[in-house]
């Protein structure tokens, strides 16, 4: 028997081995699954985005709020007599903070929602240059 013979007994061998039968039936089931699972959830990404947008939006009404908050705050302290207390300018401070990473989250959920179901995601480490 020649080469192609051989190859042909392997193919054959291969073809009818109970391992290659017993995976294809297990990716069949995982297929099926799969697409039930699509089928089931595709209906509810819709309006999931839609509600995601609004909370985006709602982020960001709450972050312009907290900024003019601590404006009309400033303004008041700088028309008083006495100089502000520590305490009140680092809630200032604090505010501005919050405010920012209000936006910040915002500006996140709003390119990536899907970071809501995987995680935020760590920024890949840059190995130094090589010499």
């Amino acid at each position: 028997m020649g080469r192609a013979g051989a190859e042909t007994e392997r193919l054959k061998t291969l073809a009818s081995s109970p391992e290659l039968e017993d995976s294809i039936a297990h990716l069949d089931a995982a297929l099926a699954t799969l697409d039930k699972t699509v089928h089931e959830a595709g209906p509810q990404v819709a309006p999931t985005l839609e509600g995601l947008r609004q909370t985006v939006d709602g982020l960001r009404k709450a972050s312009a709020e907290i900024d003019a908050t601590a404006v009309a705050a400033r303004r008041t302290m700088g028309g008083e007599a006495g100089a502000p207390s520590g305490n009140l300018r680092q809630t200032l401070r604090e505010l501005a903070d919050t405010a920012r990473a209000i936006r910040s989250l915002a500006d996140d959920l709003d390119q990536h929602p899907e970071s809501l179901l995987t995680g935020r995601r760590e920024p890949a480490h840059e190995m130094p240059p090589r010499r």
